[in-house]
């Protein structure tokens, strides 16, 4: 893949590749250890923080190699726009600015992004906005006092135009 990022999908698509390369004759060595099929491994970091794993292909067919981490970065994503301005506010339900910095459990706000495009065109978009440590997303269809229909006083709000698949 030529992206920095796959999505969910080519992830999966990836995954039910590598089951049908398992199948297949290959030739590894992992750190002096030869292997003849599919590898997967999982280590912990403290086995990281010696040598590194040294991986060769010893045969002659070209292999494909997926790695995944998963943890806690350490230092924080840096914000992508890609094109985009995207502006984050926190309000309390009653549209009062709130600083979430002083948040306490079960106080309840209501997040604006506003989204600008330095040259508006016709396309699909999607805004991935993660939340910040300890917050949580509020279900509206489970409580009553959920209803966004009480959020009226958000000024240029838009609901996003959907879009249907032709038949």
């Amino acid at each position: 893949m030529d992206r920095a990022c796959a999505s969910t999908q080519e992830n999966a698509w990836l995954v039910l590749a590598s089951r049908a390369l398992s199948k297949e004759a290959m030739a590894l060595d992992i750190d002096g250890s030869p292997i003849k099929t599919a590898a997967y491994r999982s280590y912990k970091a403290e086995q990281m923080t010696g040598k590194p794993v040294k991986i060769t292909n010893t045969g002659d067919a070209p292999v494909q190699a997926v790695v995944s981490v998963s943890g806690s970065p350490v230092t924080p994503e840096p914000a992508a726009s890609n094109g985009f301005k995207i502006e984050r506010n926190y309000f309390t339900l009653d549209g009062k600015p709130a600083d979430i910095s002083k948040a306490k459990q079960n106080d309840r706000f209501a997040v604006v992004l506003k989204i600008t495009e330095a040259k508006p065109e016709f396309g699909h978009i999607m805004v991935s906005d993660y939340l910040p440590a300890g917050l949580e997303i509020d279900n509206p269809k489970l409580v009553s006092s959920g209803d966004s229909g009480t959020l009226d006083w958000i000024e240029d709000g838009e609901e996003p135009e959907k879009y249907r698949v032709p038949r």
